[in-house]
């Protein structure tokens, strides 16, 4: 177990992403989780309308500080080609298999080589990388096991405290990581969340501070399906705590970090201007997904893939066929200009 440790809370293959999904993977999911354009990509629903101020109401009663994030309703209107474009542009070259990235203050982003088990601090102006050194860059190193869709995933920076936080998959299990930056320098990390369950697929990896100020973890099922449903498993949902691993204040379940359950292969997380949560999520062989993730929501997996799944379940408000897309990383450009 790391220093400081706090808490223990039929695979279909992801091509690897090359250095261009730097500047290209943002574009693409955020047109598709945005709309800004107001024509939804060829083969998905419409987005949903934005935010009421009517909050959703979470499956299982919370204590007393909701959240504040609101999720809006899907409007599961389904529409005909659209007309989303994106601008590619090539930032830096000859990364080992970037998976999260971070901007920072500077301009520069924080980039995650998932294979490489290493940070780089990349400046898309110069076109440079640098990685990060240090006692924690080299306890990633040591502790990270890349196999399959494994190794070094997400990364995040606490807007509060500008710690570093970042997901690994391990020898054991996969965890959730934070340490001290100083400029390409990352000090020794503690551990936030671990004892996620591990496999080759289906990690998840994702990790984002939502506008509340808490962090957002997602996981995959492991490669069990069965996982995503068992409330008491930390793999195949989406985590809410705070940087001490303990339940965020909010919860569905106080005492769980549970956020949002039903998921298979969660690797992309954000938020748009008016605080509606989004998800990418992984399918098996029918359906990739975009969800709108509301506390305490069961999103159907392994009884749903797409739309229509049992009663009690809540459907994407965008799918489209497995071998159309991958959905990874997603982001939402602010101000969305809707």
């Amino acid at each position: 177990m790391s220093p400081g440790a706090r808490r223990r809370c039929a695979p279909r293959a992801r091509p690897a992403r090359s250095a261009a999904a730097l500047a290209s993977a943002a574009g693409v999911a955020a047109s598709l989780a945005a709309g800004c354009t107001g024509q939804p990509a060829v083969g998905v629903s419409s987005p949903p309308a934005a935010a009421t101020s009517t909050p959703a109401t979470p499956a299982t009663p919370s204590e007393s500080g909701s959240p504040s994030v609101t999720p809006a309703t899907p409007s599961g209107t389904s529409l005909g080609p659209g007309a989303v474009t994106a601008t590619v542009e090539t930032v830096v070259e000859g990364l080992d298999v970037p998976w999260g990235l971070a901007p920072l203050e500077d301009g520069t982003l924080l980039v995650s080589e998932r294979d490489a088990a290493r940070l780089l601090v990349v400046d898309p102006a110069a076109g440079t990388s640098t990685p990060v050194t240090g006692a924690g860059a080299d306890q990633l190193l040591a502790e990270t096991r890349p196999r399959g869709e494994g190794g070094l995933l997400g990364v995040a920076l606490d807007p509060a405290s500008g710690d570093v936080v970042v997901y690994r998959t391990g020898p054991d299990d996969n965890a959730v990581l934070r340490g001290t930056p100083d400029g390409t320098t990352l000090g020794e990390l503690t551990t936030v969340v671990e004892g996620i369950p591990h496999a080759a697929n289906h990690d998840g990896g994702a990790v984002a501070f939502g506008p509340d100020g808490h962090l957002y973890v997602a996981t995959g099922d492991a490669g069990d399906p069965s996982n995503a449903q068992d409330r008491a498993s930390l793999a195949g949902k989406i985590l809410r705590v705070t940087l001490d691993g303990e339940p965020a204040p909010g919860n569905p379940e106080p005492r769980s970090p549970v956020w949002s359950l039903g998921h298979r292969n969660v690797q992309g997380l954000g938020w748009d201007a008016v605080g509606t949560m989004y998800a990418s999520e992984f399918g098996a062989r029918t359906y990739d997904e975009l969800n709108v993730i509301r506390p305490g929501g069961n999103y159907g997996w392994p009884d749903a893939e797409g739309p229509g799944g049992p009663g009690g379940t809540v459907d994407p408000v965008a799918w489209w066929p497995t071998s159309q897309a991958s959905p990874s990383g997603r982001t939402t450009p602010r101000p969305c200009g809707c």
